[in-house]
């Protein structure tokens, strides 16, 4: 029997999980799929103070990676970001917020717009604009 040494087998596993994420540009709309989820984050400079806050996000059937779209214009705070599996949800419309209630704890799948954090306001490196929030039974990501 041959042994295989440890650091091959990471190193292995880590180029397997990481070829199987989906690119995404910021600032394009998207569709993902994933469990909605209600977090606790902590809110940075609210009246200059830090609080406690709690945020609509979606936990992702599968990471992804966000990176700015080829020949989009330079933006300073479109950061890369590899293996996104949290991503902070933005709603603005009020059909929006009746469909991620109706829908927490269950798969659904959100059409928005990425953007990077740039805020101590956002509670994770990548967001989404929500454009609509729909079910996701029988939906597939490729």
């Amino acid at each position: 029997m041959r042994l295989i040494p440890v650091p091959f087998v990471f190193v292995a596993l880590v180029v397997c999980v990481h070829a199987r994420a989906t690119t995404l540009q910021y600032d394009r709309p998207v569709g993902i799929v994933g469990t909605l989820t209600e977090r606790r984050g902590v809110d940075c400079c609210t009246y200059g103070k830090q609080s406690e806050v709690s945020y609509p996000a979606v936990e992702l059937d599968r990471p992804i990676d966000v990176e700015l779209a080829a020949g989009a214009p330079p933006d300073e705070t479109a950061v890369t970001e590899v293996g996104v599996t949290l991503i902070h949800l933005v709603i603005a419309k009020k059909e929006h917020w009746a469909a991620f209630r109706a829908r927490i704890g269950k798969r659904a799948r959100v059409q928005c717009s990425l953007f990077h954090a740039h805020t101590g306001h956002h509670q994770t490196p990548v967001l989404c604009e929500v454009r609509g929030i729909s079910g996701a039974q029988g939906f597939r990501e490729p």
